[in-house]
């Protein structure tokens, strides 16, 4: 009788345990034309399901690096920002020589500013479950 509750309760753990959920944050997807790229994460603080998690990371130009795909957009173009889950409030940043300036989001949309080569966003959207920065590289090209 032992040996089968000892049996049933690690059936039960490993069970319980392969169940829980994770808690993350919602990815961000950057759309332009044709082009969808996946935003990377950066710090966060998020609550789901009764936990918490604080993650933080470096600065927006140096986490881009880990940006899977490329985003070629041209001068004046609209990007769009899709969130897999709608933020409360949206903030954009361009990064120029390591400091962040605020940039006008409308509807979820950026215009890309008249200047060819690298620019680095940083999108601070707000939730009621917390904030997370996202970030994302789009090379200027006309």
């Amino acid at each position: 009788m032992k040996r089968y509750l000892l049996i049933l309760t690690l059936v039960f753990l490993l069970l319980t345990a392969c169940v829980q959920d994770s808690v993350e944050p919602p990815e961000l997807k950057i759309g332009y034309g044709d082009q969808e790229i996946t935003a990377v994460t950066g710090t966060y603080g998020w609550t789901e399901n009764s936990k918490h998690i604080e993650s933080d990371s470096d600065i927006p130009p140096n986490i881009v690096d880990f940006q899977n795909d490329n985003l070629t957009v041209e001068k004046g173009a609209l990007i769009n920002l899709v969130f897999k889950k709608t933020p409360e409030d949206v903030q954009v940043n361009i990064w120029e020589n390591d400091k962040p300036v605020g940039q006008d989001i409308e509807d979820n949309q950026l215009i890309v500013p008249d200047k060819l080569g690298e620019i680095v966003y940083e999108v601070i959207a707000d939730y009621n479950q917390g904030t997370v920065h996202y970030a994302f590289e789009a090379i200027v090209e006309n």
